[in-house]
């Protein structure tokens, strides 16, 4: 399997994800929570969206719990300059996104890639963007990029609108981003369909796809760990850990979720009493 055909259901690439997955659910992680796979139906044409703060085991929380689709991942060009690790890359279901930085002729070779997204997305196979484009090992949703919504609205419009994309924010968590036997928390959000903006996209791109970024950044904060503040950022993730605890195996009612409540209490207490706000958080820094 390489690129012509990465949209195609690979036996051998089934072969190895169901053998590694029971030692990525099974062996690393202590335990794994899935949620939200109601939220979504395979047979659907989907984008999935996940927050990116732990590199590559962000991409394989989402391989290993999607279950019934071989989703097919958009990820830096730069990785793929060897012929030998590009063809290893295509048979895991990866494909290379071109930038600036790759060079500016380089950037023609998105054309081609663009044209494979359509038939991922029309096999329902499932595209996997991450759309804040890099990874940072902070529990905060930074602004993401406008790729995503673009890729999303030109392969629907290139499908005549027929398509109905939905893209479905995925909240990853981890209770440690690098120890072993961890807790993984997976939250598949509502989807956002791309159908709700185009006639917004009809009369104007830019804005269509702002507003759809807009709400698909609100709808993966409601999926994940989202600390606003940098200034209190340290004091406001310990908090976490002495009120919720630092582990959880809680299926009904994850950690993920409890620490959100929290949060958003403390930022009603930031709007509502200050000095009662900076006392628990210098409190958590000491």
């Amino acid at each position: 399997m390489g690129k012509e055909n990465i949209e195609k259901y690979s036996i051998g690439y089934e072969l190895i994800r169901k053998i590694t997955c029971f030692w990525h659910n099974n062996v690393y992680y202590r335990k794994v929570i899935v949620s939200g796979r109601e939220n979504f139906n395979p047979d659907d044409h989907l984008i999935f969206a996940p927050n990116h703060q732990n590199a590559l085991m962000d991409a394989l929380a989402i391989v290993y719990n999607t279950l019934k689709t071989q989703p097919v991942f958009l990820t830096r060009a730069d990785i793929f300059k060897k012929k030998f690790v590009s063809s290893i890359l295509y048979y895991l279901k990866m494909l290379p996104v071109f930038r600036i930085r790759d060079g500016f002729n380089s950037l023609k070779g998105n054309e081609e890639i663009f044209k494979k997204t359509i038939s991922v997305l029309r096999n329902k196979n499932g595209l996997v963007i991450l759309p804040e484009g890099n990874h940072e090992g902070f529990r905060r949703l930074r602004q993401l990029k406008k790729g995503i919504c673009r890729i999303a609205f030109q392969a629907d419009e290139a499908s005549d609108f027929n398509l109905n994309i939905k893209i479905i924010p995925v909240g990853l968590e981890f209770s440690h981003y690098t120890r072993y036997r961890q807790v993984l928390t997976v939250a598949f959000g509502k989807p956002v369909e791309i159908s709700e903006f185009y006639e917004v996209y009809k009369k104007s791109h830019d804005m269509a796809m702002n507003k759809l970024k807009k709400r698909l950044s609100d709808e993966m904060k409601k999926v994940m760990v989202h600390i606003e503040s940098v200034e209190d950022y340290e004091a406001i993730d310990e908090l976490r850990s002495l009120i919720n605890g630092q582990h959880s195996d809680d299926v009904k009612f994850p950690k993920l979720f409890r620490d959100k409540i929290l949060i958003d209490k403390i930022n009603a207490l930031k709007n509502t009493n200050l000095s009662l706000y900076k006392k628990y958080a210098l409190s958590a820094s000491e």
